[in-house]
């Protein structure tokens, strides 16, 4: 009978051990989404962990002139290492092309 209780009790705590690492493994997620269209509102739209939502304007994109709008990547690529120092990591990447719009979705997460 002893034994029996001293197994009872192994599980109950491996059982609230294991709860509490379940916990820590939860991912914090940022959506960043890329909008970039042709004459009207270029934009980054960032979506940090906590909900709050960040917009930075990009150049337009002008037809047979895209040398402008190149320095959007500039914005993109220094928005995305701020998350990626912060402990961040790419997680996925889409892309969505419009008429007159290139709409780009990147995903970073980090396990706390």
């Amino acid at each position: 009978m002893k034994n029996v209780k001293l197994i009872l009790l192994a599980v109950i705590a491996m059982l609230f051990l294991g709860t509490g690492n379940m916990s820590a493994q939860e991912k914090s997620t940022v959506i960043i989404r890329v909008y970039e269209e042709y004459k009207t509102n270029s934009h980054l739209a960032i979506i940090s962990p906590d909900g709050t939502l960040k917009s930075i304007d990009l150049k337009n994109m002008k037809p047979g002139n895209f040398y402008e709008s190149d320095n959007n990547l500039i914005v993109i690529q220094s928005e995305i290492d701020n998350w990626k120092k912060q402990g961040f990591k790419v997680d996925g990447i889409s892309n969505t092309t419009a008429v007159t719009a290139l709409i780009t979705t990147i995903i970073l997460s980090k396990e706390e």
